[in-house]
């Protein structure tokens, strides 16, 4: 891609990007305003009762079953592990029958209830129906209406809140995914690296320097849709599977694709370093983030790599597993900024090697991540005051975390880092750095 198109495309991206970590939030609402139906006995009219002065009448009908939804909310997010509760506001006219009025439904909920006139406190007037539910694995959701037998009655709309999400903790446990007490790092030759290729990860041009480095790389990318993100290419387990497309996030039992319920561990173990280039922690299942903390803790490096989906946009830092790995601290969904004025990098003291690079004006940062580097971490590079490259140990193994991105234009004459000659070679350095020790 052209860096003309990259600089044009961040801002849209940015705003994507926000969407994306901005449906992650805990306590979420989603309203269904009935404005339609699929029904053709069922219109819509002016309701002054109704909350936007329009409802869905449904007029007395002798079929028990029509055949048609009266009302759906459409497939619209993917709902995350957690706690929900579905409110259906309706009215009826006569509340006094006992006959079936309604189906209302939530198709992966586990909610299907069929309210009579008599559980309708007041004839005229609209109520609220209240039905929690939970969600264990993510999955497209759907909350239905159908009106049955009976009186004339009215939908307004419907409301879906989720209270909690889970944590990935009990995600796990609900998917009886067992992790080792004790993981240890598998000894092979060379060096093995499993790379998840996020946007723009070819500017950064670490594949081309592991290629040089001569290590053995599996690639995963990631893929975005209606649904979120997944992965598609090699996954953990080391071996070609089926995509893990976000159209079919949820289509296997538990939640997990069959070869992470198949020994899981056995591959992870066997890579020395696992990079994260530009990565959104919904694209990795939280299986995968587990074995990932597992394995840097058994001693393995990561690298996290900054982007428009990565760092705060992409939850990282509401991972219960990802999180705790990373050196920094993140502000929040807003932490991608663009500088007030384009500024070079600045080595500084730490462990990884930086001599013998040609610093000075050049290399040039644009944008980077906002991050406070935690008690304990190394901030081996800056760019206009702030942490460009922060690294620490964690158990057994080391973490590094990029925060300076490559998008920007530079000035005329000048060089971006992503574009310095000696980039490769810090970057060589910051990995091998990274790997286990012997």
């Amino acid at each position: 891609m052209r860096r003309s198109a990259v600089v044009a495309m961040s801002a849209l991206l940015l705003l994507w990007a926000w969407a994306c970590g901005h449906a992650q939030e805990a306590e979420t609402t989603w309203v269904y305003e009935a404005t339609g139906s699929s029904d053709p006995e069922v219109t819509l009219v002016d309701d002054p009762d109704a909350l936007d002065g329009k409802a869905l009448e449904c007029p007395t009908s002798g079929k028990t079953w029509s055949g048609w939804p009266t009302f759906t909310s459409g497939y619209t997010m993917e709902y995350l592990p957690g706690e929900y509760e579905a409110r259906f506001r309706l009215k009826v006219e006569d509340n006094t029958g006992r006959d079936l009025l309604f189906d209302l439904g939530v198709e992966n909920g586990g909610v299907w209830e069929h309210p009579r006139g008599t559980d309708f406190r007041e004839s005229g007037e609209y109520q609220e129906f209240v039905y929690p539910f939970t969600i264990q694995t993510p999955v497209l959701n759907i909350c239905v209406v159908r009106k049955l037998a009976g009186h004339p009655a009215w939908i307004d709309r419907v409301m879906v809140i989720r209270k909690r999400l889970y944590t990935e903790l009990e995600q796990l446990t609900f998917a009886k995914f067992e992790r080792p007490d004790n993981p240890k790092l598998l000894l092979h030759e060379g060096t093995r690296v499993w790379f998840v290729k996020g946007l723009y990860y070819q500017h950064y041009r670490l594949h081309t320097l592991l290629q040089r480095m001569g290590a053995m790389v599996d690639y995963a990318y990631v893929v975005r849709g209606q649904r979120g993100s997944g992965l598609a290419g090699v996954p953990l387990q080391g071996q070609q599977a089926e995509e893990k497309r976000p159209d079919t996030l949820a289509g296997e039992e538990e939640g997990l694709t069959p070869p992470l319920r198949s020994r899981p561990y056995d591959t992870v173990l066997g890579y020395d370093l696992v990079v994260l280039g530009d990565t959104d922690a919904e694209c990795l299942t939280v299986a995968q983030r587990a074995m990932i903390h597992d394995f840097v803790k058994a001693g393995g490096g990561l690298l996290v790599v900054g982007g428009p989906f990565a760092s705060g946009r992409g939850a990282l830092d509401r991972s219960d597993l990802l999180a705790p790995l990373l050196p920094v601290t993140i502000p929040g969904s807003y932490d991608l900024k663009p500088l007030l004025a384009p500024a070079p990098l600045q080595p500084g003291p730490g462990s990884v090697p930086k001599q013998g690079l040609a610093w000075g004006r050049d290399p040039l940062v644009l944008w980077m991540h906002q991050a406070k580097p935690k008690p304990g971490a190394t901030v081996e590079m800056t760019a206009g005051g702030q942490p460009a490259l922060v690294v620490w140990e964690f158990g057994k193994g080391r973490v590094a975390a990029l925060t300076i991105t490559v998008l920007g234009e530079p000035p005329a004459g000048a060089t971006a880092f992503w574009n310095w000659s000696d980039w490769p070679r810090l970057m060589t350095n910051v990995v091998q750095w990274l790997l286990p020790r012997q």
